[in-house]
């Protein structure tokens, strides 16, 4: 069976997106299918995978990809794709990361606050005006668009609980994100460095405002300035990362934050097994909380903003708090701090859902059994 798998962002960029668009292909691949892979993140390099990757292809060989192909994949959006296909009566997957679907914007944000409104003309008009968007008309409608033309796709698929329940898609499939369990491990105890004294808070994502690291560094300096011993690590790059590091300084964080820049693979284990708390407060709709199931599986509690598919996750293994609201985060931290033994239990318990509820190879299994079910 020949699959093309097109997808926006993939290797050798760094994110949630990326990372599921590797898995699930290295798994297409492994069950032997025909695999063909269009991703439109640039790679000069040479290729690591062991099936065609073709970047930004010319309009040709995509309309030639997709006629050859007997099951079109889309990760992420892209209408000219998924039309072209179904108009060669093709079957398609589309699969739905972002959230234009309750957002014309595609970030639930003004400016570099957290937007907490219903979707409307009189709140979006003026918010896609100051962020620059030309295309006002065609942003509004998006959502609507997308209705419609969800009844040309075989399966629509939602990775997380907020886009199933929120998104009003026709053909829904409901195939939440996995992660490598057998990978994302606790540490062994005798693997921990330091004396134990410090608790390690641990932020994991890209540093753009939306991500809420400014706000994790106002929460740290006020846990400081309570006499309490926490140090941060941060994982991740992007173009906020000059002004965090002057709001370090401004703040007298020097000696207590890290900035480990972006990080994965065995990198990004270790540095996670190190940490005691894992924080995810961001601002902007999170469609799963990708880093948040990371930590979980490395045995680590989650303190995240209640935003999105964060909303299940966190609740079922951490602390949840109001997005943009410090105060709360802090008390959530600082209970944390004050209650080893509450940490700990939450992190067992942690490790235990990722295992049982979001292991890749459950998710890859699905993806397999929808496959079967469309073409096989």
């Amino acid at each position: 069976m020949n699959i093309l798998f097109h997808t926006e962002h993939y290797y050798p960029s760094i994110g949630g997106v990326e990372t599921f668009a590797e898995n699930l292909t290295t798994y297409l691949h492994e069950q032997g299918y025909d695999l063909h892979v269009v991703a439109e993140t640039p790679h000069n390099g040479p290729e690591p995978f062991p099936f065609p990757v073709y970047r930004h292809p010319d309009s040709a060989t995509m309309r030639r990809l997709i006629r050859e192909a007997d099951l079109v994949y889309v990760n992420g959006y892209r209408s000219s794709v998924f039309l072209y296909a179904a108009l060669l009566r093709k079957k398609t997957v589309v699969i739905y990361h972002d959230v234009t679907m309750v957002c014309p914007k595609g970030d639930k944000m003004k400016g570099t606050e957290p937007c907490m409104v219903d979707m409307s003309l009189k709140e979006c008009v003026p918010c896609l005006h100051q962020a620059g968007e030309l295309k006002i008309l065609r942003r509004l409608f998006r959502p609507q668009i997308k209705t419609l033309l969800s009844f040309l796709v075989s399966a629509n698929v939602c990775t997380s609980r907020y886009s199933m329940e929120t998104y009003p898609l026709a053909r829904k499939r409901y195939i939440n994100y996995g992660i490598d369990t057998q990978h994302f491990v606790p540490a062994e105890e005798e693997t921990r460095e330091g004396d134990g004294s410090s608790v390690r808070l641990l932020f994991v994502g890209r540093l753009v405002p939306e991500k809420g690291c400014q706000m994790l560094l106002q929460a740290l300096k006020r846990l400081r300035d309570q006499g309490h011993d926490v140090v941060l690590s941060v994982c991740g790059d992007g173009p906020y990362r000059p002004h965090l590091e002057a709001q370090v300084q401004r703040l007298g964080l020097d000696d207590v934050v890290t900035f480990h820049g972006g990080q994965r693979g065995e990198a990004l284990v270790r540095i996670m097994q190190q940490a005691d708390i894992s924080v995810v407060p961001s601002l902007w709709i999170e469609q799963f909380g990708m880093t948040a199931v990371e930590a979980m599986s490395c045995g680590l509690p989650v303190v995240g903003a209640l935003v999105g598919g964060l909303r299940w996750t966190v609740t079922e293994a951490g602390l949840g708090f109001e997005r943009g609201d410090v105060p709360a985060l802090t008390r959530h931290l600082e209970y944390l701090v004050r209650h080893p033994e509450v940490r700990r239990e939450m992190g067992r318990k942690a490790r235990e859902i990722a295992v049982a509820k979001y292991d890749i190879r459950t998710m890859n299994e699905k993806h397999g059994e929808l496959i079967e079910e469309l073409v096989g």
